[in-house]
């Protein structure tokens, strides 16, 4: 933390080249969200079961319990290595003062964050047939 410059690359654009700065504290940032985000998923089906009146629907089509419960890990997991790829982009460009290589591995990520849920309730309603 000492050696890096008072003033670090914080954004990228989508070719992956910096288009904001932040003070190096930002760095801390970053982790305090993703643990806030990773709690937040992480609870959710705990505490869906003392609620278990309550039914979980998406787009009118409920999930099985345990489709249900690997998915919020799943996309819990997914969500942590996003934050961390990103993290690790961020004390590289700060170390070299160049963009991240590879920077692409932010998008599949992302890519497979959005396309992961559908891709189980498919599986799951083919379960049901």
């Amino acid at each position: 933390y000492p050696s890096l410059p008072a003033t670090i690359p914080s954004h990228f654009n989508a070719r992956g080249e910096v288009d904001g700065y932040s003070s190096r504290a930002t760095l801390f940032l970053l982790p305090a969200v993703a643990t806030f985000s990773l709690l937040i998923l992480l609870l959710v089906g705990p505490l869906k079961s003392k609620f278990s009146n309550l039914s979980t629907t998406v787009y009118s089509f409920p999930l099985q319990p345990m489709t249900e419960a690997r998915l919020l890990k799943v996309v819990a997991f997914l969500t942590a290595i996003l934050f961390l790829i990103i993290e690790v982009f961020l004390i590289q460009s700060a170390k070299t003062g160049k963009s991240p290589r590879h920077f692409y591995w932010v998008f599949i990520l992302a890519g497979i964050l959005v396309i992961y849920p559908f891709v189980e309730m498919a599986l799951d309603k083919n379960k049901k047939t």
